[in-house]
C-alpha cells in the first residue's frame, strides 16, 4: 500500500502558510539547509559544515554578518563552488573573521 506522508505547517506572526508538504522530498537535510547565495545576517549556507570562529579576545562564538557566495554579487571563485562567511563577535564588534570552505 502507497501510503502518503504530507503535514501542513503555518506561522501567521511572519506570513509563512504552507499546506501539503510532501514529506517524501522534504527530508530533514533539505529542511534544515539555508539558502545559498549572498546574504545579510541570516543562517549561514556551510559548504562542508559549521565553522564558526571563536572570537580570539574571549572565545565567543562569532555570528554570521555576511555570506559571499562564489561568482554571484562579487566576481570571485571561492575554490570549487566555494561559499564565504565574515563574521563578528557579538560582544566585540570590532573583531571580525573572514573564512571560506568549498566542496
Amino acid at each position: 500500500m502507497n501510503e502518503q506522508r504530507a503535514t501542513s505547517r503555518t506561522c501567521p506572526e511572519v506570513g509563512f502558510d504552507e499546506a501539503n508538504l510532501d514529506m517524501e522530498i522534504y527530508t530533514a537535510e533539505a529542511i534544515t539547509s539555508a539558502r545559498t547565495g549572498d546574504k545579510l545576517f541570516g543562517w549561514p549556507h556551510w559548504v562542508q559544515g559549521a565553522e564558526y570562529p571563536a572570537c580570539p579576545e574571549c572565545g565567543t562564538r562569532m555570528e554570521l554578518v555576511f555570506q559571499v557566495d562564489s561568482e554571484q554579487g562579487v566576481e570571485i571563485m571561492f575554490g570549487d563552488v566555494g561559499v564565504g562567511h565574515i563574521t563578528q563577535c557579538p560582544k566585540h564588534p570590532g573583531v571580525l573573521a573572514f573564512g571560506w570552505a568549498c566542496s
